[in-house]
């Protein structure tokens, strides 16, 4: 699930400042304004699958309702034109990245993120040498569930699996049987979105001086204004980065 692999549960959590706040303010703004795109210009969530899940992630980081439904009527009034890419990569000790982008630029952001990886000991590679070694999933956050609960809720729902982070469990779901999925979560009551994740098919480790190295890698590439998420093979936890 995502609890290892997946940069955005991985990393410490930052002060939230004004700066930090507005940034990830713009990554679900790229996000909302691909989804509304990529759905034929449809802006009605319930519609949208995609657009439910961006505007579910906005309210999960206090984005203010207004904020959202000015950009959707500022998208209604004229074209965006965004592009989501899936970069991916090899950092430190072989380790394999996923990156997510949501950009206007593709060159431009090819360009930055090579830069990156090439001054924090990795490289972009092809496409396909590395997203074998992953499996498109989405997951559906449980919270206040109990792991009883949480089987009942996969097996009514058809979840592949439950898995468990800093004690919240999750649904893990076919990327193909989302929108099923999402109306049978609905049915029963459970009105959270999915999550879109890339699962490592097997993880690594590796030892703490290469792991350093990938956590500064991954954060350098967060920086990046156009890199929506991130998505390693590396087996380590939050409390071996916080340390």
């Amino acid at each position: 699930m995502s609890g290892h692999s997946h940069w955005a549960n991985i990393k410490g959590k930052k002060e939230a400042n004004d700066a930090a706040r507005g940034k990830e303010f713009s990554k679900i703004s790229r996000e909302i304004i691909l989804a509304i795109q990529m759905g034929g210009g449809d802006t009605d969530p319930n519609a949208n699958l995609r657009l439910r899940m961006a505007i579910d992630k906005a309210r999960e980081v206090n984005m203010p309702k207004e904020n959202v439904n000015r950009l959707i009527d500022r998208i209604k009034e004229r074209t965006e034109s965004m592009t989501e890419v899936v970069y991916e990569a090899v950092g430190p000790a072989g380790v394999y990245v996923v990156i997510k982008t949501v950009t206007d630029n593709p060159n431009r952001t090819h360009g930055e993120l090579s830069q990156i990886m090439n001054r924090n000991g990795g490289k972009l590679v092809e496409k396909g040498a590395v997203l074998y070694m992953f499996d498109l999933l989405g997951t559906m956050k449980l919270e206040g569930k109990t792991e009883e609960e949480a089987l009942q809720i996969a097996e009514t729902i058809g979840g592949l699996d439950i898995e468990k982070h800093d004690g919240v469990y999750y649904v893990v779901l076919a990327y193909e049987l989302l929108s099923e999925a999402l109306q049978k979560a609905q049915s029963a009551g459970i009105s959270k979105a999915p999550e879109l994740i890339y699962k490592p098919k097997s993880t690594v480790e590796i030892d703490a001086g290469a792991r350093e190295k990938v956590i500064t890698l991954l954060e350098k590439l967060e920086e990046q204004d156009d890199v929506q998420e991130l998505f390693t093979n590396v087996e380590f936890s939050r409390e071996e980065h916080n340390a």
